[in-house]
């Protein structure tokens, strides 16, 4: 890493100690002393250290500087404006990666709200609003434009009924996940029965825009809570039903949807008929350990194109594509060792051979502070996906709320 990238570095450095001190005297209020506010302000600001290590090549180190903003205005209690500015930069051996900016600074909303705004050498800098609405509600009714997202996943882990905003579950940094430029019309039907209708779109200025339409009905049969879910999402037509509850003390969750394509080819690839479906279960011990333990598994009828593969790592196109393979299982472990620091183990395995590690462990420092230390690793049998490169990365991540 260059002189200019460590003197860029140790500066933000010096920025971010400054942002913190400032904040400390502005938006510190004393518990109970202050009226409610109609403007809230929150974020982050997190400092991640990676080292990664692929066989049959070098080992690579990177540093990112990840802030957030989180925005609210409400005027009334009916109604609440919303937008997130989510600021990124990397410093490092990643930038070298064909690709690796463009896809940073791809946006794939209705309007183009990410930008890359320096990018020289080994230094990226990106921005993003990925939220950015306005929020109505009664009691019976709600409504929300703009960039948000839509949650329709019961699942933990695997999300086949997730229409609008698939995630890739490598991706341990981003809480959040991304948003769809969108309109969501909600109506509520009692206490537990509730119908939301959904309209997202892609740059609706060029020629063959994407739009996707989908409703779900969700409702309770103890002690299940139950949904119905149907939708022309871009290139597909979608059936799907979820549902989530518990069995002998044990939480029980499950989707399936099926997604039947309005044409043989969309983008030059061709489609097919696609079942995904996910069951998962998770048991918790409580006591002073306060054990949990959770198993999943999906199934994918029809795989994607290697040439889609690459993409599942950043983020999967669509909920038709969760995984490279047919069958996908994963079991997973967290424990408290201290009051403040909780562990975590995981386990995911592919009919391939391969098989995905992971491990964190998340630390407490204070009431804004925290530190993760995460390792991942990725391997397999000789001739499966990820034994063809066998790849390890580690992080540690410091992380200031306000």
């Amino acid at each position: 890493m260059s002189m200019r990238v460590v003197l860029i570095f140790i500066i933000l450095l010096m920025a971010m100690e400054m942002v913190m001190v400032m904040a400390t005297f502005t938006l510190a209020q004393p518990p109970g002393v202050a009226a409610p506010q109609k403007w809230s302000v929150a974020g982050y600001v997190k400092l991640l250290a990676l080292a990664g290590h692929v066989e049959s090549a070098d080992s690579s180190s990177n540093f990112l500087l990840h802030q957030r903003f989180n925005v609210e205005y409400r005027p009334s209690r009916q109604l609440r404006f919303a937008a997130a500015l989510r600021n990124r930069l990397y410093l490092g051996d990643t930038l070298s990666i064909d690709g690796f900016a463009q896809q940073v600074g791809s946006d794939g909303g209705a309007i183009d709200l990410t930008s890359n705004w320096l990018e020289r050498g080994d230094v990226l800098a990106t921005s993003t609003i990925d939220r950015l609405y306005f929020d109505w509600r009664s009691d019976q009714y709600r409504v929300r434009l703009g960039r948000h997202r839509i949650n329709w996943g019961m699942a933990t882990r695997w999300n086949p009924n997730d229409l609008f905003n698939s995630y890739s579950v490598y991706d341990l940094d981003y809480e959040e996940r991304s948003g769809s430029d969108a309109l969501l019309v909600s109506r509520r039907f009692g206490f537990a029965s509730r119908l939301e209708l959904a309209w997202a779109v892609r740059d609706p200025f060029s020629q063959g825009s994407e739009h996707s339409v989908a409703a779900r009905y969700l409702f309770n049969v103890n002690p299940y809570d139950l949904q119905l879910v149907i939708g022309d999402i871009e290139d597909d037509y979608v059936l799907g039903c979820g549902f989530a509850g518990s069995l002998g003390g044990a939480g029980l969750r499950g989707e399936m949807s099926y997604f039947a394509p309005q044409h043989q080819q969309y983008h030059g690839m061709d489609r097919h008929s696609v079942i995904v479906a996910t069951l998962e279960s998770d048991y918790s011990w409580g006591g002073r350990r306060n054990l949990l333990a959770g198993a999943s598994l999906l199934y994918v009828s029809h795989t994607p194109d290697e040439q889609m593969v690459s993409s599942l790592f950043l983020q999967p196109s669509s909920a038709r594509n969760l995984s490279f393979t047919r069958w996908t299982a994963s079991v997973d472990i967290s424990f408290e060792i201290t009051a403040l620091s909780r562990q975590a183990l995981g386990l995911s395995y592919y009919d391939d051979d391969s098989y995905y590690l992971f491990a964190t462990n998340a630390i407490s420092l204070s009431d804004n502070f925290e530190l993760q230390l995460v390792l991942q690793h990725f391997n397999g049998a000789a001739s499966s996906r990820f034994g063809r490169q066998p790849n390890t990365l580690g992080y540690a991540r410091l992380r200031w709320s306000f």
